[in-house]
Formats: structure tokens, sequence, C-alpha cells
């Protein structure tokens, strides 16, 4: 056997090998996210609400894994505890969303749930928070388990658009 076929043979045999570590090198591992429901957001007891939501809120909210944060808009409705409304994210599709919740006390929690469109993931998200002044801040949790590299929960906050 020549010296250059004992060459290939070796090489033959190690490219699985070597495939193995070059694909399990390049995968990068996120943490194990948790997976939330609507049920552990809806109030036991709703009290008289402290704050009527009702106006247009500008702010942001941050996905902690990736360090990314996006605009996003409220237009909210509130009679007694109950708040309709819309949301639309600044994000790469312009999202649209439904927005559906109460109020109790100076609590919110917040169901979201996106319209559709072509980019917009179908999951829908629970945004948790007090109402203080002209401010809403809080926690929104993604229902199900996110993708790979995005978290299920994180900061949330908007400030009340004044009247002109």
């Amino acid at each position: 056997m020549s010296r250059t076929g004992g060459v290939m043979k070796t090489a033959l045999r190690r490219w699985p090998v070597l495939v193995a570590v070059l694909l399990l090198g390049g995968c990068v591992r996120y943490p194990e996210q948790p997976a939330y429901g609507r049920g552990e957001f809806e109030f036991k007891d709703l009290r008289p609400p402290a704050a009527d939501v009702s106006g247009v809120w500008h702010g942001a909210w941050v996905d902690p894994l990736r360090k990314k944060s996006e605009d996003v808009t409220f237009e909210l409705r509130q009679k007694g505890n109950t708040v309709k409304g819309a949301a639309e994210f600044r994000d790469f599709a312009d999202t649209r969303a439904d927005v559906s919740g109460k109020i109790s006390d100076d609590a919110v929690s917040l169901l979201v749930t996106p319209l559709g469109g072509p980019y917009s993931l179908p999951l829908r998200s629970t945004w948790v928070g007090t109402v203080s002044n002209q401010t809403l801040a809080g926690t929104w949790y993604l229902h199900g388990r996110p993708r790979p590299g995005f978290a299920s929960s994180g900061p949330w906050s908007a400030e009340r658009e004044k009247k002109r």
C-alpha cells in the first residue's frame, strides 16, 4: 500500500469525528426557559381599580437573554375592572396585537395576543404590572416555550401619553 493510500484511509476514518466536533462546538447552549400559562396571572379577588388606565401608553419591553429592547405602544380602554385595547410592537414586522385584561386596585394583568402576519410569533403573553401616576411597569411572561435563545419573561414599562 502506498503512503498516500494509508493517509487517505486514516482521514476517511476520522472525518465523522471531525464533523461531530465542528457541529457540536458551534452549538450555543441556552438556559432552559420556563413555560407559562394564562391561569397563573388571573386575579383571584378583584378589588375596585385605583386608577383608570384608559389612554395611549408608550414604552419598551426587554428580552434579558438577548439583551434586546423593543418599543411598544398600548391603546387601552377601561370599563370597571375590564381592560381592552391594542398593542403595536416596533419590531421588524410592526406586529399588532389584541389586548384584554383586568385591573384590581393598582395591579394590571394584560393578555396580549398577536394578530398574525408573516413574521410575528403565534405565542400569546401576559403582561403584569402596577400603575403608579402616569407609569405602568412590570414583567411580561410568554405562554409556552420560547425559541432557543429567547427569554420567556422580562421587564417592561410604559408612560401615559399626555393629553393635548
